[in-house]
């Protein structure tokens, strides 16, 4: 988050958690707030559950500094490079790096959590409700290669890999563009297969638990999406 001072167009001061600070307003809690950016969202009206979602953004070459700017979300699966081509040590980057000093989401993290809720593009189509929460909480989970991913700034994790698990990594990429600042990609889950997995993270009915588990049927059959 960009420093308070550079802030010159909004005269928010709340406090959260004092009686007169305990506003109703979207897009976060009902009461009491843990971050300054939920006044400010106030403020200017940004509204992250509308049918096209908004968050507060800052750009130094606009005017207003600080804006509400549309936001889009959307999930696919990215093949990572090098294969598995022996037992090995394999090193994968997670995380997202949305730092920018001329132009950034005030509060990447929270916005982006609060935008998912209305649902994310999967190939071209939207799945939204219940389908988006679960699959965004399983994306951070434990995965079948690495374990619980945190949704922070870029890290890297190494861990071993065996190439009879299958030859990729796959890694499930949340994409997310706002107007006028760009795209920031979120690196999650990952998976071990011989072919691209067809399915959300965690709802996969063919995971390594099961007795007869192979490499290429991994995340092939699934709950979601149906297939």
């Amino acid at each position: 988050m960009l420093p308070l001072e550079r802030n010159n167009e909004l005269q928010c001061n709340a406090r959260a958690g004092s009686t007169s600070d305990r506003f109703a307003s979207l897009p976060y809690k009902s009461v009491g707030f843990s971050v300054p950016l939920c006044c400010w969202c106030r403020e200017l009206h940004c509204d992250a559950l509308s049918d096209k979602p908004s968050v507060l953004t800052y750009h130094d070459g606009s005017d207003p500094r600080f804006q509400c700017r549309e936001m889009m979300v959307s999930g696919a699966w990215r093949k990572l490079h090098p294969p598995v081509y022996q037992d090995m040590q394999y090193t994968v980057r997670k995380g997202y790096n949305a730092s920018d000093s001329r132009q950034t989401v005030v509060h990447f993290k929270k916005s982006t959590t609060e935008v998912v809720k209305l649902g994310f593009i999967y190939d071209s189509k939207k799945y939204s409700d219940a389908t988006s929460l679960k699959t965004f909480d399983n994306s951070f989970a434990s995965g079948l290669t690495y374990p619980k991913t945190a949704f922070s700034t870029t890290y890297r994790e190494t861990r071993p890999v065996f190439k009879k698990d299958g030859e990729s990594i796959w890694q499930w990429v949340w994409s997310v563009s706002t107007q006028g600042i760009g795209q920031t990609d979120v690196l999650c889950f990952t998976v071990q297969a011989k072919k691209i997995p067809k399915c959300f993270p965690g709802f996969a009915n063919d995971d390594k638990t099961r007795k007869k588990w192979k490499p290429y049927k991994q995340y092939q059959t699934c709950t979601l999406p149906p297939n």
